[in-house]
């Protein structure tokens, strides 16, 4: 919400002005501005629920339903036993996807933060 206040009513003013309808306005103006917004957005809440930890743990008892940063550390501990070798490979692997999804959605986000220009 905050972003979307952050842009300018005189982009979809200069928009209405040319021609457009309030929706295509939105549609055609302010929606492509809002991108790095929603990225941040997704960027946040795809991290949020990949590193959840805690309620997997204590809620979920199927090993087969697990998410994988939960099973990891589980399947690798032996009663008080933890094979932290094991432990920190696997950890490494698992935030592999999280490395990909940010160095993918940089330059989108980025590029959007320095793209436009209000038109008077």
């Amino acid at each position: 919400m905050g972003y979307f206040a952050s842009i300018p009513r005189e982009i979809e003013e200069c928009a209405m002005v040319d021609g457009c309808t309030r929706m295509q306005a939105f549609i055609k103006v302010v929606l492509p501005l809002a991108t790095p917004g929603f990225i941040s957005v997704s960027i946040f809440c795809f991290t949020l629920s990949w590193t959840e930890f805690l309620y997997p743990l204590s809620f979920i008892q199927s090993e087969l339903q697990k998410p994988l940063t939960v099973g990891i550390v589980s399947r690798l501990r032996c009663g008080d036993a933890f094979f932290w070798s094991s432990i920190m490979a696997g950890g490494t692997l698992t935030s592999l996807p999280v490395i990909i999804l940010y160095s993918f959605l940089q330059r989108h986000f980025v590029s959007g933060l320095t793209a436009g220009a209000v038109k008077y």
